[in-house]
């Protein structure tokens, strides 16, 4: 049966971080992605033709996450995928470019604290939700924009290594 259990999980060391410390967007190919991932289930590679733009947010502001659906009457279960991104700042080249990310179909690489990467968007892409662009109130208010991607996919967010997208990361910013 392919939904044995193979292990149990530890309660581990205290050597682990919450938040984001980098995004990575890029539109998905017609031809998709062309993930290769080893039998653990890690992308290894991602082939060419995706383009992705380093997005960094402020420290403690940005981050994703995989929220599993079951719904057992159905047999059903998918993972919804969410990323928030904060970016500081309004002008015109941030709000062109936001104005591209909603037209467009997505897949998103996260860095997180632990350094490790985390691919959103593998089969199904993700979208670019809403996004509020702000002037805040007060003096130590946001100035800038928050872009908020959903998605939905039939597995987990699996982990990427970064040599499976190096050579596809841009070094064009805003």
């Amino acid at each position: 049966m392919a939904c044995e259990l193979t292990t149990g999980v530890s309660l581990g060391c205290r050597d682990n971080a919450g938040g984001v410390k980098e995004f990575y967007i890029a539109n998905i190919p017609a031809t998709g992605l062309g993930i290769t991932q080893d039998g653990t289930g890690i992308v290894t590679a991602i082939a060419a033709g995706a383009t992705y733009f380093k997005y960094v947010p402020r420290k403690k502001t940005g981050m994703w996450q995989d929220e599993i659906t079951v719904n057992d009457q159905n047999g059903t279960v998918f993972y919804a995928q969410t990323a928030t991104i904060p970016l500081t700042k309004m002008e015109q080249a941030k709000r062109n470019e936001v104005m591209l990310l909603a037209k467009a179909n997505l897949s998103i690489i996260v860095k997180d604290q632990n350094d490790k990467y985390w691919l959103l968007g593998q089969d199904n892409g993700i979208t670019l939700a809403t996004s509020q662009a702000s002037s805040g109130t007060d003096y130590g208010d946001r100035n800038g924009y928050v872009l908020n991607f959903e998605g939905a996919e039939p597995e987990a967010s699996p982990e990427v290594q970064y040599a499976a997208f190096s050579a596809l990361v841009s070094a064009t910013q805003i």
